[in-house]
């Protein structure tokens, strides 16, 4: 069975860690050749890939994770790494309730899950970087500024244009992800991109980095947040109108995303507007 680490725990060698009390940062250290067996984490964080490079496999494909690359991990997500002869180090950044409900605020949907590459969160990330590395621990609040910061990049890079190189059916499936009222089915979604269903597995996994049912759960969540945040609804009507089974399967779904309950997350976003205001 694989094993499941607690908030704040990752494999490798410990260099540096602050758990400034809403957000904690863990530098870890991996030997040349270390690999670390499949496992998962109960709540979502992110890792920014400092020196070295591995690959990481989970249930549905691997992907090359280099220095310079940013992971988003949803809580209970499998996976296994294994390093490159030369090691690796990493910086992991976890957040608890209140700061998956900050995150939320800011970038106003659940963090993309998958790698992510491009000058600016690289930057970003590196910037937080300098934090977890320094003599000090940073204050909580800056920390939770550079967080959010990268936060939003990250959604409005996933928000972009197909690169070049990609298949054109690609950019149709996500289209339908964003715009359909209901979370359309692996099937439907076939039937919109025009292929076999096994080549839009494949292909989604090799160009987003994540599965498509991930792709189709994160619809979903996006829609909640967008009512959550906006609306004064019930939470059982939100969950309903936005596909999950139940209101105890939204809260589910956005602890894994973001770490946070939709009550916190609805409260936090109240009383930024009640600052912004005052």
């Amino acid at each position: 069975m694989a094993q499941v680490l607690d908030a704040g725990r990752y494999f490798g060698t410990l260099v540096r860690a602050w758990d400034l009390g809403t957000f904690s940062l863990q530098v870890t250290r991996y030997a040349g050749d270390e690999s670390v067996p499949v496992h998962s984490h109960k709540l979502p964080y992110v890792c920014f890939v400092l020196h070295g490079a591995y690959r990481e496999r989970s249930g549905v494909g691997d992907r090359g994770c280099d220095a310079g690359t940013v992971l988003v991990h949803a809580g209970g997500t499998r996976h296994s790494d294994r390093f490159d002869a030369d090691g690796g180090v990493c910086l992991n950044v976890s957040w608890d309730g209140d700061g998956g409900a900050a995150l939320l605020r800011r970038a106003g949907r659940a963090l993309p899950a998958g790698s992510w590459r491009g000058a600016r969160i690289e930057r970003l990330a590196a910037d937080l970087a300098d934090a977890a590395l320094a003599r000090r621990a940073p204050a909580d609040d800056v920390v939770e500024q550079r967080l959010g910061d990268l936060a939003e990049e990250l959604v409005e890079e996933s928000a972009r244009r197909p690169d070049r190189g990609e298949p054109d059916w690609l950019e149709r499936v996500e289209t339908a992800l964003r715009s359909s009222s209901e979370s359309p089915g692996v099937r439907e979604l076939a039937r919109i991109a025009g292929v076999h269903r096994t080549t839009l597995l494949r292909g989604f996994w090799r160009h987003r980095g994540s599965s498509v049912r991930a792709a189709i759960g994160r619809g979903r969540l996006d829609r909640a947040v967008e009512a959550l945040l906006h609306t004064r609804d019930p939470l059982a009507d939100v969950a309903q109108r936005c596909g999950f089974a139940d209101q105890s399967h939204l809260c589910r779904s956005l602890r894994a995303a973001m770490g946070t309950s939709p009550a916190r997350a609805r409260a936090s976003c109240v009383q930024d507007a009640a600052g912004e205001t005052a």
